[in-house]
């Protein structure tokens, strides 16, 4: 579509002279745009009529080369007044072609826009708001800044915060200034550590039901961790006391019905009360598992009173050490070997004359049940007792060395009974007294159980476990049981009482060459005997942590 002849288009002035020229020549009245040669710089949006007719500008030829924007001739020096070389500026190498440029020395224009479209022409539209780009507060509030209601504050740098207004937000009263650090600005200070932001609930994170010891603790130390209190001890020790009184009845009702079911029979005492189910076996195998079923009970324990992993009434690694206890296993062999041999020649040399009440070996028909039943049920009721005494008993009372947190003692008798129970004697003689008023042994029978309890109390502490005592308790047990059942007086195995005082004779040599073998192989091994880590440093009393010393 051309432009009206009678109603020519908008041009510069002089330009009619011009058009009337050519028009002459031509015989015609058309009319052109006249070329108003090179502009450097970029280009002035022209006049045009309806946004369907443009009519741009055409150059005849480029405008000069800005130095630095093209090659140069070899040897040629960028002067001084000429593009700085900036971060990654890179004067072209001779031969070379120069860099991509757009038209009249600018940057090439950007690749076209999201999705492939070409990015729109024309000039930019300016904001309908002015600089801040956004709308004015209503009438009757806070008069925004002379930069324009949203705009950044004067010296912050481009894009580095959003806008923020000088004035009052609509339809919220304004906050005072603050004062102190933050007393340049209309804002209050930030949000520091520690501050909970009002509607905001944050998870409360719990303590861990256990607490392990620390590092270095010995194994009579191993119930003293930071969950400890003087209660934790007492209180275990009677519910253990009451699960296992619980736990034997349960299952002496369950063993009476599952005999009353199978023989037909009403259990009763028979043998003037040596006997319940009316034989030796069966009385035994009862006996036996009766004292087993302690032995998850322990555990349990430590870790529900106790609230401390329950491998650790076991050694200080928390766990049992195999191989350590197969070690004591086979020194209990010589102890076993030693102890029987030592019995035969003092009883031969100190024993009267009457005859064994045995009967002599009554044939391996009557031999295998009993020996079935000792090997299968023997080594659970050996090591249930020393989870009882010299676990849970030795490691309650060990913990208890009448300390304050802080390492003080509440008072001078406190403080020297402290010192008393800062060793491990303390709990072995306790507990060695406990599991010898558990037994039915009299007289001088008392004095050898007792010193047999004491020598496992004290290499559980001095080996940091209870694998030693174990394999010296089954071990003992094993034998202990076998060897009437192969002279055929298993019915005295059952009874306990005295016994004469050269017994100690028997005992004491064969207790002596197992602690010292123990004691010997645990440092050939390197057993550890106490918690692994550094042990921690002593806490530091406080001003008023320890007694009072005379005449202060």
């Amino acid at each position: 579509m051309e432009p009206p002849e009678d109603v020519p288009p908008p041009d510069r002035e002089g330009t009619q002279d011009a058009r009337d020229a050519q028009g002459a020549t031509s015989g015609t009245t058309s009319w052109a745009p006249v070329d108003p040669g090179p502009v450097f710089g970029p280009p002035e949006p022209q006049a045009s009529w309806p946004a369907e007719h443009t009519y741009p500008v055409q150059h005849s030829e480029p405008p000069p080369a800005v130095p630095g924007s093209g090659p140069e001739a070899p040897g040629y020096q960028v002067p001084s007044w000429g593009a700085p070389a900036g971060p990654g500026y890179r004067l072209p190498e001779p031969g070379g072609h120069p860099p991509a440029q757009g038209p009249y020395g600018y940057a090439p224009p950007p690749p076209p826009g999201y999705g492939g479209r070409p990015p729109a022409q024309g000039p930019p539209v300016p904001p309908p708001y002015g600089y801040g780009g956004q709308a004015p507060p209503a009438q009757g509030q806070a008069a925004p800044s002379p930069y324009g209601y949203g705009a950044p504050q004067p010296g912050a740098a481009p894009g580095a915060y959003p806008g923020q207004p000088y004035g009052g937000v609509p339809g919220v009263p304004g906050q005072p200034y603050a004062t102190g650090a933050y007393a340049t600005g209309p804002y209050a200070p930030p949000p520091g550590p520690g501050y909970l932001v009002p509607g905001v609930h944050l998870p409360v994170k719990s303590e861990p039901w256990l607490a392990a010891p620390g590092p270095g603790t010995p194994f009579h130390r191993m119930d003293r961790t930071r969950l400890h209190s003087w209660w934790r001890p007492l209180v275990g020790t009677l519910t253990l006391a009451a699960l296992i009184f619980a736990v034997s009845i349960l299952v002496f009702v369950l063993w009476m019905a599952a005999h009353w079911i199978i023989t037909g029979e009403e259990p009763k005492l028979l043998e003037g009360g040596t006997q319940l189910f009316g034989g030796v076996v069966e009385d035994l195998a009862a006996q036996l598992t009766l004292i087993a079923v302690w032995l998850p009970l322990v555990p349990l324990v430590v870790w529900w009173i106790a609230r401390r992993p329950a491998g650790t009434v076991v050694s200080v690694l928390g766990r049992m050490r195999w191989k350590w206890l197969g070690v004591c296993a086979l020194v209990a062999v010589g102890y076993v070997v030693i102890s029987y041999a030592l019995l035969v020649v003092v009883t031969a040399a100190f024993g009267d004359d009457e005859p064994a009440k045995g009967t002599g070996f009554p044939g391996w028909s009557a031999v295998v049940a009993p020996l079935v039943v000792i090997v299968l049920l023997v080594p659970f009721q050996a090591a249930a007792e020393e989870f009882v005494f010299r676990g849970w008993l030795l490691q309650a009372i060990g913990g208890c060395t009448l300390a304050r947190p802080d390492g003080g003692y509440r008072s001078g008798f406190t403080s020297a009974l402290g010192k008393v129970f800062a060793t491990p004697w303390p709990a072995i003689i306790i507990s060695s007294a406990v599991f010898v008023a558990g037994h039915g042994y009299t007289g001088w029978a008392m004095l050898d159980i007792g010193l047999w309890a004491v020598t496992c109390g004290w290499l559980a502490v001095k080996t940091g476990g209870l694998e030693a005592p174990i394999a010296l308790h089954v071990l003992n047990n094993l034998v202990a049981f076998a060897a009437p059942v192969f002279a055929g007086e298993l019915d005295d195995a059952l009874v306990q009482g005295g016994a004469p005082a050269y017994i100690l004779l028997a005992d004491v040599p064969p207790l002596i060459f197992f602690a010292g073998m123990v004691l010997w192989l645990r440092r050939r091994t390197g057993v550890a005997v106490v918690t692994p880590g550094e042990p921690l440093p002593p806490p530091k009393p406080g001003p008023y942590a320890s007694a009072p010393q005379p005449g202060s």
